[in-house]
């Protein structure tokens, strides 16, 4: 086996500090999920989470795979390596207010800064300088909180007011990166002589992969208001978007993996070693936070939120399964090719609307957490049990795969 290109101390340091930055996430999500669930309902509450989806799946559209490229190690320096998330951003977000209207224009906006944030999240995660991340992370995430909170005190109960506060931080980021750009024109080109021709084709390799996980996490959502109700969508994400503590905390870890398993060469037993320990640990997890859900969270939601109890336990153990999965995804990530990568995600995501498309229409909100359930827990097996023989894995860096 060979040795990690990291050292260990500094990607334990950056899987801290990216989980330290999820957390920020996590705590203003789960005030700002009780606010509007008190002032707007599940129905408008059904219509800002509808909105935010197509966000969570437009941004990796947008960011190219860039994100993932950036995890791995191979981000180049200069302003370029962002611009494409500007141009496709405004363009389709133009696009979309002229033909499908205001939300969806907002939707790649939200979607902009997603993108923005996840190239520098991957960045900072291989190189592990997580500084200026986890700043912007939490300047937005701030904002985001006290804009929220002075929505629901002057009882603001608009739908676009509050996509309004999601939206903002685009146009700041937006703001920091022509910046950026033009103090950079203005000096030396850190990325001189780069074949960014070269680095569009590779990454646009990892687009489907990105697309891929992002669907699987997501497609019911899109799938609630059609197959069910905005309204049993407003009752899914409320207790969804508690659930994913999980989550958050999951993903600093994973993307903390892919730049040290990038030179190793790991066994399908290995693999499933690791996923049955992190399943077991989860789920563990997961049955606790399930507790403090179902006492203290649902409660506080408001009397209309009443029939969301239903689905804490079978959420929190769909978010154990989620975690785990991207852990053994990560390994995919760093090990496999993009192709095969974008196979097995892929997968997940089509199974993930299949079983969705078929419980959903039989059991509403907690048909779609149950079909979340038995995908994640698939994907698990199929992702160990599927995992590329050595001839497969490449132990070479980026450039020959």
């Amino acid at each position: 086996m060979m040795l990690p290109r990291r050292p260990l101390g500094r990607t334990t340091t950056a899987a801290g500090v990216s989980s330290l930055a999820a957390m920020s996430a996590v705590g203003v999500a789960f005030v700002v999920n009780i606010l509007m669930a008190r002032l707007l309902g599940p129905g408008a509450r059904g219509e800002v989470a509808w909105v935010l989806q197509v966000a969570y799946v437009a941004a990796p559209c947008l960011a190219l795979g860039f994100e993932r490229s950036a995890l791995r190690g191979d981000a180049p320096k200069s302003w370029r390596f962002q611009v494409h998330v500007w141009v496709l951003g405004l363009v389709f977000s133009l696009g979309s207010l002229a033909i499908f209207g205001l939300h969806v224009a907002v939707a790649f906006l939200i979607a902009s800064a997603g993108a923005a944030m996840a190239i520098e999240r991957g960045t900072g995660m291989a190189s592990s300088r997580l500084g200026r991340y986890l700043t912007l992370q939490i300047g937005i995430q701030t904002w985001t909180g006290v804009a929220s909170i002075s929505l629901f005190v002057f009882k603001v109960d608009n739908v676009n007011a509050w996509l309004t506060v999601y939206a903002l931080p685009a146009a700041f980021l937006l703001i920091l990166w022509l910046v950026a750009a033009f103090k950079e024109r203005s000096g030396p080109d850190p990325d001189q002589g780069h074949d960014w021709r070269a680095t569009y084709q590779r990454n646009v390799g990892y687009v489907p992969g990105a697309l891929g996980a992002i669907l699987a996490g997501r497609v019911e959502r899109l799938l609630l208001p059609f197959l069910a109700s905005t309204a049993a969508l407003g009752l899914y994400m409320a207790v969804a978007t508690a659930s994913e503590l999980l989550v958050w905390v999951a993903q600093g870890i994973s993307e903390s993996k892919v730049g040290r398993q990038v030179s190793v060469n790991l066994s399908r037993r290995m693999v499933a070693r690791v996923a049955l320990r992190d399943l077991a640990l989860f789920s563990v997890a997961g049955a606790a936070l399930a507790v403090v859900l179902r006492v203290a969270f649902i409660p506080a939601l408001g009397e209309s939120f009443a029939p969301a109890a239903v689905l804490v336990f079978p959420l929190c153990m769909a978010s154990a399964a989620w975690a785990t999965y991207r852990q053994v995804v990560a390994s995919w990530i760093a090990c496999a090719t993009p192709v095969k990568t974008s196979v097995l995600e892929g997968t997940g995501a089509t199974l993930t609307a299949v079983f969705a498309i078929i419980a959903i229409p039989h059991w509403g909100a907690m048909g779609a957490a149950l079909a979340c359930l038995a995908a994640y827990t698939t994907m698990i097996i199929v992702a160990v049990i599927s995992w590329p023989s050595n001839a497969d894995v490449s132990l070479h860096p980026v450039e020959n795969r």
